[in-house]
């Protein structure tokens, strides 16, 4: 487990984070992290002031961007129009297609790991599970690490596939799910369950759940989600091209439209969450129901 400690770099008089890794945990990890986080150079990917290493602990030194993360900005934000929705999106899309572009896998997408800073710019952090992309399609034996957060962990994880770009892009899909609605497709707070929903059931229609989602906008964020990762897109830079070319096709419409987005409807009444019938129907929902309710993602 790695620390978090603020400090102060007195040249050039700026607020720091340091992040430490401690000997007995798992130094190879953390050190992996190290090498890849100080390989990356993008305006919206954390930048890597210094590191360095004692016989106790590793450690690497990092800007302070702030407290708030895009979880805490999206709790408060109902309403913004579909343009500046999607411009906070490509933000996300943009570093990670920079991510991908050098063969580097994140492997824990979520608006947790997203800060944002002054004028609105995000800053994508948190390398903690980011690796190289692997060739092979499957996961030694011997791993039972499931990568990622279970909110956002796509199908094929559980069932021992390696990450991949495409576990990346269906990450990608969960959080525009949630920036364009308010909450994510699946939830349940009993694990295996909410792993057999990403499994099994197909997400929730957006043009059902809400006015301002257009069709072609739909078609993108359930081609993210699919279930095979051969149906998503191949990567992020093919995922923010899409968005990009229906950004441009639709500019002006995109400006006047109101996204209305219900994070409170999202709250979880233990007592009325009930689990998966054996012979629930593996077809698409035509809306959200009790057992896809929660407020922890």
């Amino acid at each position: 487990m790695s620390l978090l400690y603020a400090g102060r770099d007195l040249v050039r008089d700026a607020p720091i984070v340091v992040k430490i890794g401690r000997a007995k945990d798992n130094p190879a990890l953390f050190k992996r992290e190290i090498r890849i986080v100080r390989s990356l150079q993008h305006p919206t990917v954390q930048k890597t002031l210094a590191s360095g290493s004692t016989s106790d602990f590793s450690y690497y030194v990092m800007p302070y961007y702030g407290d708030l993360n895009f979880r805490e900005f999206l709790a408060v934000k109902t309403v913004m129009s579909e343009m500046e929705m999607l411009r906070y999106f490509l933000q996300i899309t943009d570093a990670v297609s920079y991510l991908h572009k050098r063969k580097i896998l994140h492997n824990d997408l979520k608006p947790q790991n997203i800060f944002v800073c002054e004028n609105h710019q995000l800053i994508l952090s948190d390398f903690g599970l980011a690796c190289r992309a692997s060739r092979q399609k499957y996961v030694h034996p011997d791993q039972k690490t499931i990568w990622g957060s279970p909110i956002y962990l796509a199908p094929e994880l559980p069932q021992g596939f390696n990450p991949s770009y495409a576990s990346d892009v269906y990450a990608l899909g969960i959080i525009l799910f949630i920036l364009a609605l308010g909450y994510p497709p699946f939830y349940h707070d009993d694990l295996e369950v909410l792993i057999r929903m990403h499994q099994t059931l197909e997400p929730p229609h957006p043009c059902l759940l809400s006015d301002s989602i257009s069709a072609d906008l739909e078609e993108i964020m359930l081609r993210a989600l699919a279930k095979s990762p051969s149906d998503r897109f191949t990567n992020a830079a093919e995922f923010n091209a899409a968005l990009n070319i229906y950004c441009q096709k639709n500019s002006k419409l995109l400006q006047r439209n109101q996204v209305e987005r219900h994070p409170e409807s999202f709250s979880f009444d233990r007592a009325k969450t009930k689990p998966i019938p054996a012979d629930f129907p593996h077809k698409a929902c035509s809306k959200i129901n009790e057992i896809q309710s929660g407020e922890i993602f």
